[in-house]
């Protein structure tokens, strides 16, 4: 479709937080690459429900689970929504694929992604023993919190209030600060008593830093990798 390029460019400046591309951008991604392999060469204005249903079915078979298959149709929906507040697309073509509803539980052959549970505790306990103390300290206070990856990795002092007994974390930026909400982290004492040492330290820095001296904070990403590593060691592959 001609304005999926455009609708591209746009996401690419609008899916940024702190200066990175954040997981949406992934997603739509995959979207647009269905949409472009089925109907690369369509008009936008010539796209409608039937092509959407066709693409929903393309991802159905190549085993995509019914929760991301409705999610990737749901950003296929949005681009051309895009494409209409931009004058690209007639507003006819979104209001008909707005008709197109959400696969149900049992409806299609879709498979349903398996239940995510959590790690038990001795699972935990034997990664934290193969991981760098910041790491290991990262991990128990967000357990003990409930904090988001993103959050543990940009937790700074001067985010933290500390006048009442028990304290608490307003972090600088999160997953629903486009809707005004304020998030507000609870800290206890035993969380406080792992934060303790690394509040030695500006208020705009960040409280868990890697060990390379060049890098001033934990990604999400490098996080994961890090505990990730911390599992391969507790949990080696027998040869």
């Amino acid at each position: 479709c001609s304005s999926d390029l455009a609708y591209w460019r746009f996401a690419n400046q609008y899916y940024v937080k702190n200066g990175r591309c954040t997981d949406e951008l992934a997603s739509i991604k995959v979207a647009l690459r269905y949409l472009k392999e089925s109907y690369g060469t369509t008009p936008a204005a010539k796209f409608g429900p039937l092509a959407l249903k066709s693409i929903r079915q393309r991802m159905i078979d190549a085993g995509d689970s019914r929760g991301y298959v409705n999610g990737l149709v749901g950003r296929i929906r949005r681009a051309f929504k895009w494409g209409v507040e931009n004058e690209l697309v007639p507003v006819t073509v979104h209001q008909s694929l707005a008709t197109v509803a959400g696969i149900a539980k049992g409806k299609t052959d879709a498979r349903e992604s398996d239940p995510v549970l959590p790690v038990d505790e001795a699972t935990v306990n034997a990664t934290l023993e193969h991981s760098r103390q910041t790491v290991a300290d990262m991990v128990r206070i967000q357990r003990l919190a409930g904090m988001r990856p993103e959050e543990v990795c940009r937790i700074r002092p001067g985010d933290i209030d500390r006048r009442s007994d028990v304290w608490q974390f307003v972090p600088e930026s999160h997953k629903m600060e486009h809707k005004n909400r304020q998030r507000v982290i609870f800290l206890g004492p035993q969380s406080q008593a792992i934060l303790a040492s690394y509040l030695l330290r500006a208020d705009a820095q960040v409280c868990f830093r890697p060990k390379r001296r060049d890098i001033e904070a934990y990604s999400t990403r490098s996080y994961r990798d890090a505990i990730h590593r911390a599992c391969d060691r507790a949990f080696p592959v027998p040869d």
